[in-house]
Parts: structure tokens; C-alpha cells; sequence
């Protein structure tokens, strides 16, 4: 399955497109590839990314089994845990995407824009591949999550 998303920014009811795209394809169950693109003239600096609640729970006739805030809290409460003691579970972040040491989303990285997991810097024209793995915990059963991850 391959997502593709274009960034668009909306101020004063101005549409303001930013150059950013962002492609994804899952390589095995659990791990994706996403690719970034700056198709802009200028260099993007200091670009990270990060977790918030979900604005999509699922079609009306299979919704989401709990609610996005729950979904949040639960994936950082996870990588907390996954980054404390020698549990496992939580969305790892790998960048570049060949990078053999991954960092989980907590509380206190990944959780909000202020405390994002920096990625990199990506020049006009380049692209810039990260992986996500997402590592359910052993003390839960899977289930459907509906999180949004932001590059930014």
C-alpha cells in the first residue's frame, strides 16, 4: 500500500502550499518507509517529526474501538515504557531509514511539535527516507490505532 500526501496550510482563508511531500510504503507487517521530498527552492531546516490525536476514526460502519485521545496516550505511554524498562512496544523511528538505532515516541520526545524527534535537514530537490516501526507490547492484544504522525 503506498500513501501519498500533500502538505497544504491554510491562513486567513488563503491557501499557502508548502513544497513538503510525503510518500509511504509498508515494507512488512508493522514497518513503513516514508519518503520526503522538498520540491521547493529553499532549504528546509530543522525538519522533526511527531505524534497528535487522530482527526479520522474510521469509517462510519467499522469505527475506531477507542477513541484517538486513547490512541495517543496509549502509543506514548508504550514508547515510555519501551524506553524506561526492557519492555518493547511503541512507533520507532529510524533516520535515516538505514540507521541502525531507533528512537520511540514518549512523552518527552515525539509528543508534541516542541519535543519532536529531529530528522534532518533537507535541501531543495532532495528527498530524505526515515522508517517507522511500530512494536506492539506483549501485555496487550493488537488493535486498530488511529494516530496522525507529523513532519514538521
Amino acid at each position: 500500500m503506498t500513501v501519498e500526501t500533500d502538505l497544504v496550510f491554510i491562513s486567513n482563508n488563503k491557501t499557502i502550499y508548502d513544497p513538503l511531500k510525503i510518500t509511504a510504503d509498508v515494507l512488512l507487517p508493522g514497518t513503513t518507509l516514508f519518503k520526503i521530498q522538498n520540491f521547493g527552492q529553499e532549504k528546509l531546516k530543522n525538519l522533526g517529526i511527531y505524534l497528535r490525536p487522530s482527526s479520522n476514526v474510521g469509517p462510519w460502519n467499522n469505527p475506531a474501538d477507542q477513541p484517538p485521545a486513547t490512541d495517543y496516550q496509549d502509543v506514548l505511554t508504550w514508547g515510555t515504557e519501551s524506553d524506561l524498562v526492557s519492555t518493547t512496544g511503541g512507533i520507532k523511528i529510524y533516520s535515516p531509514a538505514t540507521s541502525l538505532t531507533g528512537y520511540y515516541i514518549t512523552r518527552s520526545k515525539g509528543s508534541q511539535w516542541t519535543n519532536r524527534v529531529m530528522i534532518d535537514d533537507l535541501d531543495a530537490g532532495d528527498t530524505l527516507d526515515i522508517k517507522l516501526e511500530f512494536e506492539v507490547p506483549s501485555s496487550i492484544s493488537a488493535r486498530r490505532l488511529f494516530i496522525n504522525l507529523v513532519v514538521g
